[in-house]
């Protein structure tokens, strides 16, 4: 944090940032998002924070798959479209396969976790409640920040998955009820 203050003290004009959130508690990510929004001058950030990118961004280059992409829409709405654009695709390609080869299916490991998959959202988003409380209790503990920030950060990674995963299995089972029905 005093080496952050050092460098905005200096009044720069131009910020690079990697993963500046890492080593801050939320009041100071907080203060630290009202300086960016009021910052005249340009920011480039590195960040897998997403709440914090969404917060002071305005625009995106995203580096995948070997590719650039640019973007003016914020970063969750970015990932959503990825998302859905890469859905558009497995259908369009799903569909020019022959289709009596196309049996949708739950394999048994599938199925078992169709089953458990919303409890185990629900516990995790659970957790990460458990976490905010636990972090603003905290004071000014940075030991016990820096750990309730990294279990924060693998459990929002594990919910992304775990959104992902469901909302395929959820799309499996309505195609497994469609093809019932027909």
């Amino acid at each position: 944090r005093l080496q952050l203050l050092t460098v905005l003290i200096k009044n720069p004009n131009i910020l690079f940032l990697d993963e500046p959130t890492n080593d801050l508690d939320i009041y100071t990510i907080e203060l630290f998002e009202n300086y960016l929004e009021n910052f005249v001058g340009a920011v480039i950030v590195v960040s897998h924070d997403r709440y914090f990118l969404d917060k002071i961004v305005d625009h995106l280059l995203v580096f995948e798959d070997n590719n650039v992409t640019e973007s003016l829409m914020p970063v969750t709405e970015y990932i959503q479209e990825s998302i859905n654009s890469k859905k558009e695709t497995n259908k369009q390609s799903k569909n020019n396969n022959n289709k009596d080869e196309n049996i949708p299916r739950f394999t048994s490991k599938e199925k078992k976790e169709f089953q458990t998959i919303e409890s185990e959202i629900e516990a995790i988003e659970n957790r990460l409640s458990e976490i905010e409380k636990e972090s603003l209790a905290c004071g000014s503990d940075y030991q016990k920040l820096m750990e309730l920030q990294k279990e924060k950060e693998e459990l929002e990674q594990l919910l992304m998955e775990k959104l992902e995963r469901w909302e395929y299995l959820t799309d499996l089972n309505e195609k497994i009820n469609n093809h019932k029905k027909r």
